[in-house]
């Protein structure tokens, strides 16, 4: 049987994903701004929610694909200069070809075969939900391990 639209695992995948790597980002993004989450031992309670809270409302959710990618390419560069952080391979492609994706999946009604105005540059012509889903996933993970092992664990590292 042939497969006109993405399963519910696909799916769930690519919005799972695309939430973990923009909370990832935003997490990056709030401690260049000297925005760390600030908790209360006692309490377990953030006490700077208000201040993160409105961040995130008027800046971080109104912010696209691109600009957090120039953004992280800028915090890496001037934030990390002593760590010489090597981006992936092709990684501002990657990051685009990612949130491209997540569009194909989320405003996509016809699917087998989806437009080629709507493809990333590299996926063929006759790409499947399948191949769509597997590069996402592959891009999800190139990209996360990166973040968490390059600037994310040294955030970690120089909270404490």
């Amino acid at each position: 049987m042939i497969e006109v639209k993405p399963t519910k695992d696909m799916l769930y995948d690519v919005i799972t994903h695309t939430i973990a790597l923009d909370n990832l980002l935003a997490g990056i993004i709030r401690t260049s701004f000297g925005l760390e989450l600030d908790w209360n031992s006692e309490t377990n309670e953030l006490i700077n929610e208000k201040v993160i809270e409105r961040f995130d409302r008027f800046f971080m959710q109104d912010l696209g694909s691109s600009s957090k990618l120039n953004l992280i390419k800028e915090i890496i560069k001037e934030d990390y200069k002593k760590e010489k952080i090597t981006l992936p391979k092709d990684f501002d492609n990657k990051l685009r070809n990612f949130y491209k994706i997540r569009n194909i999946f989320a405003h996509s009604l016809y699917p087998k075969h989806v437009d080629k105005r709507e493809m990333p540059n590299f996926l063929p012509n006759n790409a499947t939900w399948e191949d769509l889903h597997k590069e996402h996933s592959d891009i999800f993970k190139e990209i996360n391990d990166f973040l968490i092992k390059n600037i994310y664990a040294n955030l970690t590292i120089s909270k404490d």
